[in-house]
């Protein structure tokens, strides 16, 4: 019984957190985008950019954390990763999107 009066306040407070992330984070809101438009290559192409920025930046801040920069640092780095395998995955589903719709254009001979 106790442990459910601590859990949860805990497990609320997570909920508020994740649903507030999901709705108000740039990088959700910039997948929400993508995956509502029609997908074009322009848009994959960008999101690989983006990918490739976020992997870039982990990699600066992880030497500059080796050569002394604040441990708090770490926080920055799980969250660009964590937005570039986001857009990488998601740059992957729009370039199938694209196909599909390419294909299911085209005219079927028989």
């Amino acid at each position: 019984m106790l442990i459910q009066l601590v859990a949860a306040p805990v497990v609320i407070s997570v909920a508020v957190l994740y649903r507030l992330l999901q709705a108000y984070a740039p990088s959700n809101f910039l997948l929400r985008r993508v995956r509502t438009s029609r997908p074009t290559v322009g848009m994959a192409v960008a999101l690989v950019a983006l990918a490739f920025a976020c992997a870039v930046s982990v990699q600066t801040i992880r030497l500059a954390m080796a050569a002394g920069a604040p441990e708090w640092l770490n926080l920055f780095v799980l969250v660009l990763a964590w937005d570039a395998i986001k857009f990488a995955v998601t740059a992957c589903l729009t370039s199938m999107r694209r196909i599909a719709s390419v294909v299911s254009r085209t005219p079927r001979l028989a």
